[in-house]
């Protein structure tokens, strides 16, 4: 009875993970495709994916899930870059998108 009552709890806590996870990751892929419009560049693929992920406090000090994503992006279409955005929880904790510098020479 206790371990089918375990194995209820755990796969609740996985079915949980799995649902906030896609929340994040959607949250995570309009962050992205926002900052390269207002660069002017284009998010390939329109889409992101996992790097990390670990635990960390945050500014209140509860644990939280940092997830780190990258996504590629072009000036042009033919050429590929690599952005990262890291997540704590649900919020947006940075975001490195290096504009290339033929992009600005043009």
């Amino acid at each position: 009875m206790m371990d089918e009552f375990l194995v209820i709890i755990l796969l609740g806590a996985l079915a949980w993970f799995w649902y906030n996870s896609v929340q994040i990751r959607e949250i995570a892929a309009m962050a992205a495709k926002i900052r390269c419009e207002s660069r002017g560049l284009l998010l390939l693929d329109q889409t992101v994916f996992l790097h990390k992920i670990r635990l960390r406090r945050d500014v209140t000090g509860q644990m939280r899930f940092e997830r780190e994503y990258q996504f590629e992006y072009s000036v042009d279409g033919d050429d590929r870059y690599k952005g990262i955005i890291t997540l704590l929880g649900k919020r947006i904790n940075h975001c490195e998108i290096d504009q290339p510098m033929k992009n600005i020479i043009k």
